[in-house]
């Protein structure tokens, strides 16, 4: 008697999780895009600006525009995707003064055309909600601004890490949050190291095809 229980226990356990694998596998299967806002935040840290030492630089954080395209495809309850993004606006990433000999220099600059590509390793939590990695490049143009010197620009690289998920709403249509830190690399420019480094929070509204 409780071996013929334990015999339809485990017999139930296991068409329970292999109705589960089927139900989930396949929910945000295919190539998708979405479309959304990211609450940037964005700092730079500068090296030997003044003597040795590295000084953090920051700008307010602000929500800009960002759209992406990829393709996913399941393996069980696990997911696997790639995609790109690209952020529509531009990033405030240093506002500072500075006394010189000829008056003050007032410095902003900004990261502009930042885009992106991320692998996504995933599991599905149930049916109609995805959790992932997102581990990815990351580029953009940084764009400094002074009153006294004029302006320049300059291209940074590096990578990004980050946690997202994803929730189901139709068939087609899903939300998405995600949260990642991107460190790009720095570059020297006259002796003095520029390192940008970004937080961003990303809302969003995916449509898979």
């Amino acid at each position: 008697m409780y071996a013929m229980f334990i015999k339809n226990l485990a017999l139930t356990v296991t068409l329970s999780l292999a109705a589960s694998v089927s139900l989930a596998a396949g929910t945000f299967d295919g190539p998708f895009a979405h479309l959304g806002s990211n609450l940037a935040n964005t700092q730079e840290d500068v090296s030997n600006l003044v003597g040795p030492g590295t000084t953090t630089f920051s700008a307010k954080a602000r929500w800009v525009g960002q759209v992406g395209a990829g393709f996913s495809h399941a393996f069980g309850l696990f997911n696997l995707a790639a995609s790109a993004y690209y952020v529509l606006d531009d990033q405030d990433a240093m506002e500072a003064s500075f006394s010189t000999p000829y008056g003050v220099n007032a410095v902003n600059s900004k990261l502009k055309n930042t885009r992106g590509i991320s692998i996504e390793p995933g599991v599905y939590l149930n049916p109609s909600t995805l959790i992932y990695l997102k581990l990815g490049y990351i580029s953009a143009t940084r764009t400094l601004n002074t009153s006294l010197l004029g302006s320049r620009d300059d291209s940074f690289h590096g990578s990004t890490v980050g946690l997202g998920a994803k929730y189901a709403f139709t068939p087609a249509i899903y939300g998405i949050a995600e949260a990642q830190q991107g460190q790009f690399r720095a570059l020297t420019m006259d002796g003095v190291a520029i390192k940008p480094n970004s937080q961003t929070i990303f809302l969003g509204t995916g449509y898979k095809f």
